[in-house]
């Protein structure tokens, strides 16, 4: 730093150690490799900053004490919230397991590469992705799938229920029942009808127009020969 520098000056030019913070989480979030964990020296020549100097002490404190950060030896580790997946497998294998549903966010932050797996187990529905209508973002459960034993009497019973081909013979049904009444039966029927076109939609009271009358003089045509007379 040069003479001229007064301390206020020198400390103004160093970098802002909540930027620093940051940098640090960025570095070890974007450098990840499975297990491993990068020493202090590489964090701080990455960042350029000696966190053991007195103006940054601060900062490595509260990187050892950040929920991200999983301290490894002499070393350090991004965490991610779902932490110990690698890879495909592994991410499928959680997803699988959690059937409450994980964040897309949480999931692609899970390791480098995350975000491809992602889209191919969902191109390939090996995933069941439904969006968040509240803030938009994508959830993902396990792939729907019903897999349970079945007596043959029960499947043979369900192969004999006779269904109604119609909803016509649907709606007789349930009135035999007493599942419904006359009334919806009927306004099923006044509903199937003007979705096919077959009833008239009633037309609203006509307009009346009213005529109006041309006035004409022709009525005093005689009356006023006499001045046509002397034009003449």
């Amino acid at each position: 730093m040069p003479a001229m520098f007064g301390k206020r000056e020198a400390a103004a030019a160093q970098p802002h150690r909540r930027s620093v913070l940051r940098d640090v989480i960025e570095f070890l979030q974007q450098h990840r490799k499975p297990g491993g964990r990068h020493s202090l020296a590489e964090i701080e020549k990455h960042v350029g900053v000696k966190l053991t100097s007195k103006g940054y002490v601060g900062v490595l404190g509260r990187l050892r004490a950040h929920e991200r950060i999983k301290i490894i030896g002499d070393g350090f580790r991004y965490k991610p919230l779902i932490d110990n997946v690698f890879e495909r497998t592994q991410l499928q294998d959680v997803i699988g397991r959690t059937v409450q549903g994980l964040r897309r966010s949480a999931l692609e932050d899970a390791y480098i590469g995350a975000k491809e797996d992602l889209e191919s187990l969902q191109n390939e529905g090996k995933v069941l992705v439904i969006r968040n209508i509240e803030d938009k973002e994508d959830i993902f459960f396990p792939p729907p799938s019903v897999s349970l034993p079945m007596e043959d009497d029960i499947k043979e019973l369900w192969r004999g229920v006779r269904m109604p081909k119609t909803e016509v013979d649907l709606d007789e049904a349930l009135l035999r029942n007493g599942q419904i009444t006359q009334e919806s039966v009927r306004r099923g029927n006044t509903y199937r009808a003007q979705k096919r076109g077959m009833v008239r939609k009633k037309k609203g009271p006509r307009k009346r127009q009213k005529r109006v009358k041309k006035l004409t003089n022709q009525h005093m045509a005689g009356k006023f020969k006499w001045l046509s007379d002397l034009q003449k």
